[in-house]
């Protein structure tokens, strides 16, 4: 049975968590004949974590693994895993930031859209099913994470300010000097 440590200095709230785990879940079939059903997950926040002496803003990522597994499997389930967590705990921590909750008419249209395409399910609960990996509480939360991960994007891009690159502008007159 595969087991997976997450510990961080960060607090995460329950929303976080249930990321997390909904996440980890999905990943873990990168190993064959494993599932949400066969691996174990545990999820420690506000702890103290130092890196060469000094208070580290960080996460630790410890997986325990049983069983012949390649080496190609194991770098591609640490791969997307570091990726996938600092994607969301960023963009979840914006929106925190910012307020953003969800809305029942945008999220509706939003799980509508996964309907749309069947490949998830042909109503809403199959859909909160698929992505709670057969539990539609856990489904439901993980969707309603994605929605304000989403909306943080969308806040992210509209805020954005985008600038020449000041270096390029050099090397250009650099080079029509010469």
């Amino acid at each position: 049975m595969p087991y997976l440590a997450l510990r961080t200095n960060k607090t995460l709230t329950l929303s976080q968590e249930v990321e997390l785990k909904t996440t980890v879940g999905k990943l873990i079939t990168v190993f064959p004949g494993e599932s949400v059903d066969t691996f174990m997950i545990h999820i420690e926040d506000n702890q103290l974590i130092y890196f060469k002496g000094q208070e580290a803003n960080c996460m630790m990522i410890t997986l325990y693994l049983k069983g012949h597994y390649t080496d190609e499997q194991k770098e591609q389930f640490k791969s997307t895993l570091e990726d996938q967590v600092k994607e969301e705990l960023i963009f979840l921590t914006i929106a925190d930031k910012q307020n953003i909750e969800v809305d029942e008419d945008g999220f509706n249209e939003f799980v509508d859209n996964y309907v749309s395409t069947s490949q998830y399910g042909s109503d809403a609960d199959a859909v909160y099913s698929y992505f709670g990996n057969g539990d539609k509480k856990d489904g439901k939360s993980y969707l309603e994470n994605a929605y304000r991960i989403n909306k943080a994007v969308s806040y992210v891009v509209e805020k954005a300010n985008v600038t020449e690159n000041a270096s390029e502008d050099a090397a250009e007159e650099t080079t029509e000097a010469e």
